[in-house]
């Protein structure tokens, strides 16, 4: 992927990650705040003690770095190899970690008290850690991390022990949904139309950035087909950034399907809503049928 200047971003999520915060400027879309998640430092509540960390984290275990991918200037994406499963219910050998640049190291063993959350466009269920200063670092018996929540010194032996005691490893929290649901197939044309909040024949103006998994841009509206919210909200479908999945290039033209959740545009399907003027068979099947409208 061509690599672009990524933008300031929204601290997070979070990643709510929240994990999600998102909001939708209504005039210059330079200083917007409609922005793709960041996974900065910073800790998600006032932890008092480690039972704290452990009873608001989805997923405690102790893990291996893996592979480290770059996500954006700000942010890499960590795959972690499961050794131990303290809380949590993911059966899967591995697992995607987001954090801020150069918060993990390549081979480094952790214990990690995360939350997860679902971003659409990314592959897999995303987590991150929940209280910053709670990453430690295993070598041996020995381990590091600069957290108020434990004792200087600790070993590991002794922390593994802290942890499987807890009774905060039965506590659960409910799960927070920031984003509609992205239908998995791929939906007829009318299916597509009928669901969508906005339908429109569009060109890319501007990239204001990239990163591994999505891309925010602004977009020129040569036909639309169907809206069903700017006029409500009083805002111009061009004068707002747009976050949509996948590498684009200025000037291409694509026919888009959006559904509208929480202030921000979102893709009907996760295939097919992008539709574009180089895929002429499929460009030509659904103009057929949108200029019936």
């Amino acid at each position: 992927m061509k690599k672009r200047v990524i933008f300031p971003l929204v601290a997070l999520f979070i990643i709510s990650i929240t994990m999600v915060l998102f909001s939708l400027q209504h005039n210059d879309g330079d200083k917007n705040t409609h922005s793709q998640p960041s996974f900065d430092a910073f800790t998600a509540f006032n932890a008092e003690k480690l039972d704290d960390v452990i009873g608001k984290s989805d997923l405690v275990i102790l893990g291996v770095v893996k592979q480290v991918d770059v996500i954006n200037k700000h942010s890499d994406e960590y795959v972690i190899e499961v050794v131990k499963q303290y809380k949590g219910a993911t059966k899967k050998q591995s697992i995607y970690v987001y954090e801020q640049t150069g918060a993990l190291k390549l081979n480094q063993w952790y214990y990690l008290f995360l939350s997860e959350n679902e971003i659409p466009y990314y592959p897999d269920m995303t987590y991150r850690s929940l209280d910053k200063s709670a990453i430690i670092a295993v070598n041996g018996e020995q381990l590091t991390y600069n957290s108020n929540l434990l004792d200087k010194g600790l070993s590991k032996t002794e922390l593994e022990d802290l942890i499987s005691s807890s009774e905060q490893l039965k506590a659960t929290n409910a799960p927070t949904i920031n984003h509609p649901i992205i239908e998995p197939k791929r939906l007829t044309i009318e299916d597509r139309f009928e669901r969508a909040d906005l339908v429109a024949h569009v060109k890319v103006n501007r990239i204001i950035s990239e990163s591994k998994y999505v891309s925010e841009m602004k977009l020129d509206f040569t036909t639309i087909y169907k809206d069903t919210v700017s006029h409500i909200l009083n805002f111009e479908p061009s004068n707002i950034p747009y976050i949509l999945p996948g590498s684009y290039e200025v000037r291409d033209e694509y026919l888009v399907f959006l559904q509208f959740y929480e202030h921000m545009y979102y893709t009907v399907t996760k295939e097919g809503s992008l539709i574009s003027k180089h895929d002429v068979n499929a460009w030509d099947e659904a103009l057929a049928k949108l200029i019936k409208y």
